[in-house]
């Protein structure tokens, strides 16, 4: 028999009817590590912006930081497809 740990500590046996709360409390932790990286990437183009100097590499940055922000942007969507089903 598997246990299952709540925020409290306390265990409680595992069932499929706990199954939902972990999926929830699982993507909420992902949506707020993915905000975080958000965050982040936001913080660096600001100063990109701000700087106004042109330095060596800073337009490859640029790019993989947008590319990130597209693949956030996916998971997202992908996060939140299985509440259409």
């Amino acid at each position: 028999m598997s246990l299952l740990v709540s925020v409290t500590g306390k265990t409680a046996p595992y069932t499929d009817a706990n199954a939902p709360i972990l999926m929830q409390n699982s993507i909420k932790e992902r949506i707020a590590k993915l905000r975080e990286e958000i965050a982040q990437i936001s913080e660096a183009n600001r100063l990109h912006l701000q700087s106004g100097k042109k330095m060596p590499g800073a337009a490859g940055d640029q790019q993989r930081r947008l590319q990130r922000l597209q693949e956030i942007l996916d998971e997202l969507m992908s996060l939140t497809d299985w509440k259409k089903v």
